[in-house]
Parts: C-alpha cells; structure tokens; sequence
C-alpha cells in the first residue's frame, strides 16, 4: 500500500517532468506543410551544419530555412539582398545521410529569426534560439533517431522585457 510519502515522492517526481520550464516536452511544429517547404525557390535563406547528433558515427544535417525571396535587380537577375517582411515562417530539420527527414520546427516568426547552435554534450544537440520583436525563446532538441526527439526550453523571456534606450541629460 502507498504510503503518503511515497505518493509525495512521486507527485514530485511527475511535477518536474511535465511543469518545470526545461524538463517538459514542447513541440515546434505549428501546421506544417512538407510539400510547401520544399519548394526551395521560396525558401531562399538557408543555414546548415553537420554533427553527429546521436552517437551513432554518422553525422547528420542540420537546415535552418525561412520563407523569404530575393530580390531582383533591374535587370531581373537576383541579386544577394532578400526580401524581408515583417515576419518570415520559419522551419529547421535534421536530414539523415539516407534522406530521412525529421522536422524539429516549423512556426511563423513577426519581425525576427530562428538561429542554430551545436552544443557541447556528448552526443551533441541543437539549440535554437528564437527571437521575435519584444522576446527571446531557446530550446534545446535532442536527436535520437528519424522522428525520434526531445524539446525543451531552456529560455523564455517576458513580452517586453528588453531594456530601452533612454537618452541622459549632460
């Protein structure tokens, strides 16, 4: 039979699985279109790296890509700039070396941008840090296999919680 400490035990256990910010599940996928992501001409911003995600001795690929065209020049050619909107959908995969394709985020951004980092834990994995007009999210993605993956965030701020310039008298 239980006892109450051993149910205290446990509800402890469950509360740091599923409430504390960083321990709990999260998923980054708002509605994803596959077919339309691979349309790569409208997709044109693009971030790669390589790592060995899962410790298996093959490394995988890691994409960044956003929804955002390049311009033309008056010529009609494209030229390097893009085409920034107030805000870009956003998504980042994990492709294996034999094609499979493990999607880890997919979300509209307003007026900000997803970067990607490689951490240093053994095997290592992705943090992306997602920033937007007035916050800064970052989460940490680990890589088990093809559709196999832990999320978590590792950082939320407050809406509006940057510090803002304020001019000083002399």
């Amino acid at each position: 039979m239980a006892t109450l400490k051993n149910i205290f035990v446990i509800l402890s256990f469950a509360f740091t699985l599923f409430v504390v910010p960083g321990i709990s599940q999260i998923n980054l996928i708002f509605n994803i279109d596959t077919a339309y992501v691979q349309n790569t001409c409208e997709w044109a911003y693009y971030k790669t790296q390589q790592a060995d995600l899962n410790g298996d001795g093959i490394e995988e690929k890691i994409e960044i890509l956003a929804n955002v065209m390049r311009t033309n020049d008056s010529k009609g050619f494209r030229d390097r700039d893009f085409n920034w909107d107030d805000g870009q959908k956003w998504t980042s995969r994990i492709i294996e070396q034999a094609g499979d394709t493990t999607w880890i985020f997919y979300r509209w951004i307003q007026n900000g941008r997803l970067n990607g980092f490689i951490s240093t834990d053994d095997p290592p994995s992705i943090i992306l840090v997602q920033t937007d007009y007035n916050s800064i999210n970052a989460y940490k993605v680990i890589y088990f296999k093809h559709d196999s993956i832990e999320v978590s965030q590792i950082l939320q701020t407050k809406h509006d919680s940057e510090f803002h310039f304020i001019e000083r008298d002399k």
